[in-house]
């Protein structure tokens, strides 16, 4: 009886693994076809942060991709200090860019900076057509959780934009430091 539950066991070890990799096979092939598809072999965003070079991975879906995943390294975004960005908006060196919604940002807003939602992005891009390739950007959004200000940084970068960073500390990290803050729309 015991040889026989062990060839049953095989037999059904057997044919689980073929009906997962059977299954495997068509989701792999349903992937592939699909204009909604994720790549297997991931491209990556370029990122320098505390002086190392890091890839963050894209998930995104192929049809929604806008440049070829080549270019993601031409230009890596940087990572910004407090007191960097301190010094930058001081001494009026940078466009800042908040990519919190908008109402987050008529709530409460770095001096000067701009709303750029990173859900508006693409609605954006013809304004951002106004501001000049070399041009200092600095995107941030609410603080250390929020990636926001990455994303964003990183498709500046791809839209041709040379000298993009991000600060990690955002919204929460300037408020608490005291520095310079406006609500409502800028004028």
């Amino acid at each position: 009886m015991q040889g026989y539950m062990q060839e049953l066991s095989k037999k059904i070890v057997g044919r689980s693994a073929l009906l997962i990799g059977f299954c495997l096979l068509i989701a792999l092939t349903f992937n592939q076809l699909s204009p909604r598809g994720l790549h297997l072999i991931t491209t990556y965003y370029a990122v320098k942060s505390e002086g190392r070079l890091l890839k963050v991975p894209i998930f995104t879906p192929r049809a929604h991709r806008q440049t070829p995943p080549e270019l993601n390294n031409l230009n890596p975004v940087t990572e910004v200090s407090l007191e960097e960005v301190r010094r930058l908006h001081a001494e009026g060196l940078a466009l800042f860019i908040d990519t919190r919604p908008r109402a987050e940002y008529l709530r409460g807003h770095i001096a000067r900076a701009i709303s750029l939602p990173l859900e508006d992005f693409e609605q954006a891009v013809e304004a951002l057509a106004q501001i000049p390739p070399e041009r200092h950007i600095v995107t941030y959004c609410d603080g250390s959780e929020c990636s926001q200000s990455v994303e964003l940084a990183v498709k500046l970068s791809e839209r041709g934009f040379l000298d993009i960073a991000f600060f990690p500390g955002g919204w929460q990290a300037w408020a608490e430091a005291g520095l310079p803050v406006l609500t409502g729309a800028l004028p």
